[in-house]
């Protein structure tokens, strides 16, 4: 575990050069060497020996939930970037870095990582040399001319969001083609498919309902609407699934115990990928104080002598550092980005209209297994596991509240309450087991609903358009499926000479994408916003003006109101609807 542990802050703060965002050479060096003793620090309180097993059952169980979630998920997986959502931006940032990545230094460096983790697996004795040969060929890299000049000297491209996880999303570009969307989409899926079976495979039941069940998780409205759509909080959630439903063994264990868990290195890993991630490891330490001290007093009773209690409090101590030091290690370097940070307002908790808001997107986005938890939650205080209840409440509260005082704008917003779902899963895998054990038909009704329901409940349409405005409720933050793909391929093969205006661009769209995914672009193109006025219509008709007056031959019209009444012609102006299921564009045309 050490040699992974390693390569994963490597990646983290090594080849992501957080370090070496400065001007001045002599603080470069400081932050390079304070970087690499951060790291041998934290895997030396980190790492331990651990032994995992596999066993084919769980292999086969994996690829029958594999082949029905990619079935359920292929056609979200390919459609169309979205307007406005931070996709985009994701999506860009990644092609970008794919781009940049040179072949000879990427192989060089795959090398001397295969290296790395080999020594560590066979030929310890060589680590040290293969550790700092890899450590001084990136910090050799980064000083000398590299790709990366350019934008080192504005820190928002590495520093705005925890650079690791880029690393991650540009390999099947890189490998592949940058220019198909369910490529930059296979991280997300992954990790949504981890979190449904890991449900499946603790849930304790037959194989066949084994499978439904985790089919089920994999339905739940807010898994089945991030499971395709490149958002960085996916591979946490994965993790945080992990301690969640290991959290009785997570929380009791000591200190000089607790490294032998997997659930510990899922732990210890969450803080490389999202800033946000504070406020579950943080309520976590607590919980986990709470009950080592109340383990450990009831065990060292009457009094424990002073040396007793610094060994206690020096071992969680080096568990919070060893939890806590990678995501405030990133936040410290964000500092430097120009960028919204978090700002409490007590205030907020007072707002009592923000209440219904939750209650409301809790059921949308969790369906029946927010009743599931609740019913796992009176399993498990029955069986005693209070510090089990505690923790699961204490961070769904903490998550909620951590929001809530931010901005009340974003309550029950479904990409900030994706933190709620390793709670509310491992929650209900305890009803699940106790329904399980009751009559199987009562097993077999129960997961029918479940994923009825999360299927009535479902954001994602059929063509694989999600639901516009889905998980937004006090602001318009979420994703809209226009399909200029489509309509850049419709003027290609009809109109491809012709001057295009594009309407409606409130906000930034990637055409550049497209243009270079179907390898045309218009001659002359230009895009404007919307007038909002109110009336669509008269948008139209101002917009067909201007598109004579300036001789433009093609105007593709983003249409705001899908009620809007279109009609066959407008002037010279002929009509062609490009639509799918939640939006319609109309490209108005002179033939």
């Amino acid at each position: 575990m050490l040699t992974f542990l390693g390569c994963i802050y490597i990646m983290g703060f090594l080849i992501t050069p957080y370090w070496a965002l400065y001007t001045s050479r002599s603080v470069i060096f400081v932050y390079c060497f304070l970087t690499i003793g951060i790291g041998v620090l934290w895997l030396f309180l980190s790492t331990d020996s651990l032994q995992i097993e596999f066993n084919f059952r769980s292999v086969a169980s994996f690829l029958a939930l594999l082949a029905v979630i990619l079935l359920l998920n292929f056609r979200a997986l390919n459609s169309v970037i979205p307007f406005r959502g931070d996709e985009t931006l994701h999506i860009e940032r990644t092609q970008e870095l794919a781009q940049r990545i040179p072949a000879l230094e990427l192989i060089v460096v795959v090398l001397l990582f295969i290296l790395f983790l080999y020594t560590g697996w066979k030929l310890q004795r060589w680590l040290l040399f293969s550790g700092s040969l890899l450590i001084v060929s990136i910090i050799f890299f980064y000083l000398g001319r590299n790709p990366f000049e350019d934008v080192m000297s504005t820190p928002a491209f590495f520093a705005h969001y925890p650079f690791i996880n880029y690393w991650m999303y540009a390999v099947f570009p890189k490998l592949l083609s940058p220019y198909q969307e369910i490529l930059y989409r296979i991280v997300p899926f992954i990790s949504m498919l981890g979190v449904a079976w890991l449900f499946q495979k603790r849930a304790n039941v037959s194989h066949p309902m084994m499978i439904g069940w985790g089919v089920a998780a994999a339905t739940i409205p807010i898994v089945f609407y991030y499971s395709s759509i490149l958002y960085i909080e996916p591979p946490a959630v994965l993790l945080m699934t992990i301690v969640c439903l290991d959290i009785k063994n997570i929380l009791e264990k000591s200190s000089q115990e607790i490294s032998r868990l997997p659930s510990w290195y899922a732990l210890i890993l969450i803080g490389f990928i999202k800033e946000t991630t504070v406020a579950f490891l943080v309520c976590f330490l607590g919980v986990r104080m709470l009950v080592q001290l109340s383990r450990w007093q009831t065990a060292t009773a009457p009094l424990p002598s002073a040396r007793k209690w610094i060994r206690f409090l020096a071992g969680e101590l080096g568990v919070i550092f060893a939890v806590l030091i990678p995501v405030i290690f990133y936040i410290y370097f964000r500092t430097f980005v120009d960028t919204r940070s978090f700002s409490p307002h007590l205030s907020n908790l007072l707002d009592t209209t923000i209440y219904p808001v939750i209650a409301r997107a809790f059921w949308e986005q969790f369906g029946l297994f927010v009743l599931f938890f609740i019913s796992g939650c009176i399993v498990l205080l029955f069986n005693r596991e209070y510090s089990s209840v505690f923790c699961y409440g204490s961070l769904i509260v903490a998550v909620l509240v951590f929001h809530i005082l931010d901005t009340t704008a974003y309550v029950g917003y479904s990409r900030f309450n994706l933190f709620l779902l390793p709670p509310i899963l491992a929650g209900s895998l305890h009803f699940t087991r106790w329904v399980a054990l009751q009559k199987r038909v009562v097993g077999g009704i129960l997961l029918f609903v479940s994923i009825a329901s999360n299927l009535l409940l479902s954001p994602v349409h059929l063509d694989g358009v999600k639901t516009p405005y889905w998980g937004n409720y006090l602001a318009d933050t979420s994703e809209h499926y226009y399909p200029y793909q489509d309509a850049i391929l419709w003027l290609k093969q009809n109109y491809p000479t012709k001057r295009v205006l594009f309407t409606g661009l409130d906000f930034y769209y990637p055409f550049q994408f497209y243009w270079n995914k179907w390898d045309w672009k218009p001659s002359k193109r230009d895009g404007v916003p919307s007038e909002n006025t109110g009336d669509e219509q008269m948008m139209i008709a101002n917009i067909l003006d201007k598109a004579q007056d300036e001789n433009y031959d093609v105007v593709i019209y983003r249409v705001l109101n899908e009620d809007l009444v279109v009609p066959g012609e407008i002037g010279k102006f002929r009509v062609q609807l490009i639509k799918n299921s939640a939006h319609t564009l109309i490209v108005f045309y002179d033939p």
